[in-house]
């Protein structure tokens, strides 16, 4: 093999070393992260928090209601069970009756807001959670192809690694001064 042709061979195998590099570099680069994976975990662990708290909101209430119907049954008992005999004492207990009837009313109202916020936080969190787990699917597949890239890409830049020294074992030591010269600049 004359010079020029060494040379030539050299230069090929070199480039090719490069572009293998630079694409494993590449791959190192992507795999880092996946900032949309990210960010859609992030909006499902929010989502999960608020869906806790609206959750635990609607209990609270669902307590007060059920407290404020049992008094309301209580006095009602009281009420319409004979035990009382003095009108005043009647008059107080359907005040009393009354009020915790109208607060009745309105915890159940606000109940039922809760309830339609759970259902809607629900809703979206499923939503999330399924675009995540998409998400992370396609994340993992992107890095097993990744994986069998980098792997075939390890074994050619060895093989190319090879190519070189068996040439660069071929020229004399004055040459290949003057060749990483030329190709440094």
């Amino acid at each position: 093999m004359t010079l020029p042709t060494q040379l030539a061979a050299l230069q090929a195998k070199d480039s090719e070393a490069e572009r293998i590099r630079a694409r494993l570099a590449e791959i190192e680069q992507q795999g880092q992260g996946n900032a949309a994976l990210e960010e859609t975990r992030a909006q499902r662990a929010t989502l999960q928090a608020k869906l806790a708290e609206a959750r635990v909101r609607l209990k609270d209430k669902e307590l007060q209601l059920k407290s404020a119907e049992s008094k309301v049954a209580e006095i009602e008992k009281k009420l319409y069970g004979g035990q009382v005999r003095h009108p005043k004492e009647l008059e107080g207990y359907q005040r009393e009756a009354q009020m915790f009837q109208q607060q009745v009313g309105k915890l159940e109202e606000v109940v039922l807001e809760q309830m339609s916020e759970v259902d809607s936080l629900e809703a979206s969190a499923r939503q999330v959670r399924r675009e995540a787990q998409r998400m992370e699917e396609e994340w993992t597949q992107q890095n097993l192809r990744w994986q069998v890239e980098r792997a075939t890409l390890d074994a050619a830049l060895q093989a190319a690694q090879a190519a070189i020294g068996q040439v660069r074992g071929a020229l004399g030591d004055e040459t290949l001064a003057r060749y990483d010269w030329l190709r440094r600049t």
